[in-house]
Formats: C-alpha cells, sequence, structure tokens
C-alpha cells in the first residue's frame, strides 16, 4: 500500500514537473517569434522609410525567419500601411503616420491566435517627415 501511494505521489510531482517544462518552452517560443517579428517590421519599416516608398501606400507580403531552430521556419506575414496627416499651418507638406503589422502563424491581421499562446501579432509605426 506504501509503495503505491508513494509512486502515486511520485507520479504526480513528474507530471506537475513535465508541466511546468513544457510551459517555459511555450513562452521561450512565443518570446523569440515576438522578437523576430519585431526585427521583420523594424526592417520593412526602416526599408520604406529609406527607398521613400511610404507615401500612401498598402501592401501585404511575407517574409519566411528561423525564429526557434534551423529545422523549421516561421512564416512572418506583414502589412504596410500609410496614411497622410497634414501639418499644422503655415505648411503646406503632408507626413505619413507608416504602420508595419506582423503576423505569425498563419493568422490575419488583426488578432491570430493559437491555443496557449495569446496574440501573435506586433505592430510598429513612425511618423515620417519627406524631405
Amino acid at each position: 500500500m506504501e509503495l503505491v501511494l508513494a509512486l502515486g505521489i511520485l507520479g504526480a510531482l513528474l507530471l506537475s514537473l513535465l508541466a511546468f517544462i513544457v510551459g517555459i518552452l511555450r513562452a521561450t517560443s512565443k518570446q523569440d517569434d515576438l522578437l523576430v517579428g519585431t526585427i521583420v517590421a523594424q526592417r520593412q519599416l526602416d526599408r520604406a522609410v529609406l527607398e521613400g516608398s511610404y507615401a500612401n501606400t498598402t501592401s501585404n507580403n511575407i517574409q519566411e525567419a528561423y525564429s526557434h531552430d534551423s529545422a523549421s521556419q516561421t512564416t512572418f506575414v506583414y502589412s504596410l500601411t500609410s496614411t497622410a496627416v497634414p501639418m499644422p499651418a503655415p505648411s503646406t507638406r503632408s507626413a505619413y503616420f507608416v504602420e508595419v503589422e506582423v503576423s505569425w502563424w498563419g493568422g490575419t491581421s488583426g488578432g491570430p491566435n493559437r491555443a496557449g499562446m495569446g496574440r501573435l501579432t506586433t505592430k510598429l509605426s513612425r511618423l515620417v517627415t519627406p524631405p
């Protein structure tokens, strides 16, 4: 009887430890994807500003990158939108509010989710004044 009780307690402890380790791996995986998603967004935002291709544009593109290991790539879908913002008088120029939204794991813009992972998007924006 004592042996069965000891094995039951040991089994419960091992299952708790396994659940803890899986939780840590899941959180690390999500953090890696968020970091790479932010880098993709920053790169696309910088590229649009440097090339001057931000004026009143909307585009959707895909980029694949390694975020966890070299055996699998995560597909990052990004959209770039730009909106003209009038400058205060007396200026006649316009600035542009440029926004890049990146999502991953097959979701669509606006809130892709994966069981237990939460929101899988990131956004970066910048107000750009043309030279």
